[in-house]
């Protein structure tokens, strides 16, 4: 019987035993005798009339002496069954615990909540065996390294390899963290080790087309040295690209927006970056939080966003992909002010910087519109993002095209905007304020005009993301 039944039917038990002591000196009725014989059945005693009306009368010495020895044993079988109830829910919690940290280390989401499941399920007694454990810290090492702490995500991705040295996966994971570190030449040869064990491994060869190309770019190739970047100061970045919004909504381009930004600052410019693709307005709302923490003290902070932008009420907000705007108060609340945004991080770092990729046609912002509009709350035929300023005076605001007006999404990998940028932003030895002038000059090119690009403000300083060496 399990822990939880054995108490149930104790408890009906002590029931008896309760009313016993009651009514165990009452005269004896047929109503006492019937409920005297259910206990009697209850605690192992006689079950026939005649000695339940002798041997156990009422008031005879037999039947107080044997009520108390049956609650004696009731109460200590109460008991046994109470800690069998206990550790039955103990090791339900246990096991329930056991799930949730396998979860979170599955999951990919949350890489900070990912980084501990996977370091609880590592801890775990007995030790797990040596495929799966090779497994928990490749997929920690993964997380390390979309969380841009290369070092720690080697550490991993070389104990997974000592327990199983036939994955190529793997290696590949390493070589790339090894790249990103700096570390070339032991990244050609982890790169060259996945293939070895599997010829068509993607990652591999990927990883070794990128080292061929920047192994022969020209002398003037914008690629930053890894000793140089300690000269730089500390950079950090928030890249944000949405795409899978629903319907109609949906975008192509901001994720690829997202991954070819990111791995520009990450590789030519120095910056560890958080990126973010297809957020949720709860995980939006999480990485700017990192984000801040991270810009504090920072030389740059860096802001790109591409997707879904929406201003309201001359406001400005960047639409999370399960963004909600069924009335006024969801356009506020159920999204991201972009406001609010530069106000959390401009004052942290020395400069800042803000992309905003946000003015393409939106489905969610029309629909939005119309329902307002029926309920005679119409608020203008503006488009677009509505302008804005920062505080400080090291803060660089630049929108895809002019305020209230739409951008393009664009028909290849990347919006024209995103295109231009990844272009010219790496460009040596030019002030942030050339370099955007190239931009919006290219934008406006490849759009044969119906999109400029505009700075709302400038930096009273000069900046260079890529100094001459």
């Amino acid at each position: 019987m399990s822990g939880r039944r054995a108490l149930r039917a104790f408890i009906a038990k002590l029931v008896l035993v309760g009313a016993f002591s009651i009514c165990g000196e009452a005269q004896a009725q047929s109503s006492v005798f019937q409920a005297r014989m259910k206990f009697l059945k209850a605690c192992g005693g006689p079950h026939n009339a005649d000695t339940a009306k002798s041997d156990y009368a009422p008031n005879g010495q037999t039947w107080r002496k044997y009520l108390e020895s049956c609650r004696t044993r009731l109460a200590t079988e109460l008991r046994v069954a109470k800690e069998e109830a206990q550790a039955a829910n103990e090791t339900v919690q246990a096991a329930e615990e056991k799930v949730q940290t396998r979860k979170d280390c599955l999951q990919d989401d949350d890489r900070e909540r990912q980084i501990a499941g996977c370091t609880k399920w590592l801890a775990e007694e007995p030790p797990l065996e040596a495929e799966l454990r090779a497994e928990v810290y490749a997929i920690r090492g993964s997380a390390y390294v979309s969380a841009s702490k290369f070092d720690e995500a080697i550490a991993d991705f070389d104990e997974a390899i000592q327990l199983n040295p036939r994955e190529p996966r793997v290696f590949a994971r390493r070589g790339t963290a090894l790249e990103r570190r700096g570390d070339r030449a032991r990244a050609r040869t982890d790169f060259e080790a996945a293939l070895a064990l599997d010829s068509d491994n993607a990652a591999a060869k990927e990883g070794l087309a990128r080292l061929a190309k920047t192994d022969s770019a020209p002398s003037g190739a914008p690629i930053v040295a890894t000793q140089s970047c300690s000269s730089l100061g500390r950079r950090i970045a928030l890249v944000v690209g949405n795409s899978a919004y629903a319907g109609s909504a949906r975008l192509i381009n901001p994720a690829n927006d997202a991954d070819d930004v990111t791995a520009l600052l990450r590789d030519k410019l120095c910056f560890t970056v958080i990126e973010v693709k297809d957020a949720t307005r709860e995980i939006f709302s999480r990485k700017i939080g990192e984000f801040a923490e991270a810009a504090s003290g920072a030389e740059v902070a860096l802001f790109y966003y591409a997707g879904h932008g929406a201003q309201f009420q001359n406001a400005n907000y960047f639409l999370p992909v399960d963004s909600k705007m069924a009335n006024e108060y969801d356009a506020i609340h159920g999204n991201i002010s972009a406001q609010d945004l530069i106000a959390t991080i401009e004052t942290r770092a020395k400069a800042t910087l803000v992309f905003l990729d946000a003015c393409r046609d939106n489905p969610i912002e029309e629909d939005f519109r119309r329902r307002m509009a029926s309920a005679g709350r119409g608020f203008g035929d503006t488009r677009g993002l509505a302008p804005m300023t920062g505080r400080s005076s090291e803060t660089l605001v630049v929108f895809a095209t002019r305020p209230n007006e739409r951008a393009a999404d664009g028909a290849g990998r990347n919006s024209p905007f995103t295109q231009a940028f990844l272009e010219h932003i790496a460009t040596p030895a030019k002030d942030i304020e050339l370099v955007m002038r190239d931009v919006a000059a290219s934008v406006r090119a490849k759009t044969n005009g119906r999109q400029i690009p505009q700075r709302l403000t400038e930096l009273e300083h000069g900046l260079m993301l890529l100094p001459a060496r």
